[in-house]
């Protein structure tokens, strides 16, 4: 196991456990690991949107606005712009853009989630 991959296993145990500010230091050990990957590495991703779900959950959104776009910004190098992977962080990235009055913004944003999300259940063609 890479050593990215035990951090993230050791904020899942702490998490379990209820220690939400260790939990946090884990994931955020394991981002730092993977930022050694280079900025493109689809493992950064992984560990970025570890701590974008922590701050989700504690509340600090405004933090996580920035790892939402960089780990958007791998993603859509990695899967395209339109694959289901990312409609998450662009629904995340929407609420976080409505609240600090982006209004715009969020809108596309939400937009782009719910076609991803429509595709996905759609049957492909000749399924059916």
């Amino acid at each position: 196991m890479e050593k990215w991959q035990a951090l993230n296993s050791e904020a899942m145990e702490y998490h379990r456990k209820g220690d939400i500010e260790m939990t946090e230091k884990k994931f955020m050990e394991a981002v730092k690991e993977t930022e050694k990957f280079g900025p493109d590495d689809i493992r950064l991703s992984e560990c970025l949107d570890n701590v974008i779900w922590i701050y989700h959950t504690r509340g600090k959104v405004e933090e996580a606005e920035g790892m939402i776009r960089q780990s958007l910004r791998i993603q859509e190098k990695a899967y395209g712009p339109e694959n289901e992977y990312i409609s998450w962080n662009l629904s995340l990235l929407a609420d976080i853009c409505q609240g600090r009055g982006k209004l715009e913004e969020a809108r596309e944003l939400r937009k782009r989630a719910e076609n991803i999300e429509t595709a996905k259940s759609l049957p492909s063609a000749g399924e059916g």
